[in-house]
């Protein structure tokens, strides 16, 4: 594998539509899981938190072109003041990211459907290197990773495509994550980029995750183990649609994995490899939620 430097129906039925990996589908769809209120923020799934499982990893833990690392399933739910996702899975111990791409339909601005996103301004994070072609508009992204080779503590930081500042987008570092599941309520760090502290973006402010480390994803052999993230709507809009693409790159962001939520179809194991477009036809590559 390559070592790297480096967010139906209500209430009683919903519909999922799940890309397989060789049949184009439209898009996974979810709704409902209106528990948002029901089990804390600890890295872990339960069955009576109230999510709905609304992506998965068609093919499977050994076929994600990086070893038995990256997501396998994405659930999500929502309550009147926040939207919850839980992505299981795995972050393998050497920088490479967990990626969750969002798009949402009650925030104005991003970078347009069809649109090689922009490199993100931070040279040592991983939004400068990974710059999709995505089919949705898409407003931010979030990840989590490793500090490199041989341990550490794991970090998030996030970047919010419709904010940009003095026509940066700005990587914005979120600070040092445990890796045991303790729930973190996640600000600004903001620290010196080119010599020059990065400006105040306060998008992601208040948001509270946690992310459970597993060795791998044979490991994780009920796949309950992941990072959990409740995002208040304040940051996605209070009504609308997002749309999501979770995925597994380097931790420098210049190299994916097979491994997206929805899987490219008839891709199998294949690596995305560099700057992927992920604009398919006849296929939506990505899943949507309701608020």
């Amino acid at each position: 594998m390559r070592k790297i430097n480096m967010i139906a129906a209500l209430f009683l039925s919903f519909a999922i539509f799940s890309c397989g990996d060789d049949d184009p589908a439209p898009a996974p769809t979810g709704g409902g899981g209106g528990g948002g209120n029901v089990g804390g923020i600890d890295g872990t799934y339960a069955s009576n938190e109230g999510y709905t499982l609304i992506g998965t990893y068609g093919p499977g833990k050994d076929s994600t072109g990086f070893d038995p690392h990256g997501v396998m399933r994405l659930y999500a739910k929502k309550s009147n003041d926040k939207v919850t996702f839980f992505l299981a899975g795995n972050a393998e111990r050497n920088g490479n990211n967990l990626a969750m791409y969002i798009g949402a339909s009650g925030v104005t601005g991003g970078i347009t459907a069809g649109a090689q996103l922009p490199a993100a301004d931070d040279p040592d994070g991983c939004f400068d290197g990974s710059r999709p072609t995505l089919d949705f508009e898409c407003d931010m992204a979030v990840r989590i990773a490793s500090s490199g080779d041989n341990g550490g503590s794991f970090y998030m930081s996030a970047v919010n495509y419709a904010a940009p500042v003095a026509s940066k987008f700005i990587d914005v570092f979120l600070g040092n994550h445990p890796a045991d599941g303790t729930t973190k309520t996640v600000t600004q760090v903001i620290k010196p980029v080119g010599g020059t502290n990065q400006p105040a973006v306060t998008t992601f402010n208040n948001i509270r995750t946690a992310y459970f480390h597993t060795s791998n994803l044979n490991s994780n052999t009920a796949l309950d183990k992941g990072w959990e993230i409740e995002i208040p709507r304040s940051a996605v809009g209070n009504t609308g649609t997002l749309k999501i693409l979770v995925c597994y790159f380097s931790g420098s962001g210049d190299f994916w994995s097979a491994n997206t939520i929805p899987a490219k179809p008839g891709n199998g194991a294949n690596n995305l490899a560099g700057n992927p477009n992920l604009v398919v036809s006849n296929v939506t590559m990505h899943i949507n939620f309701t608020l």
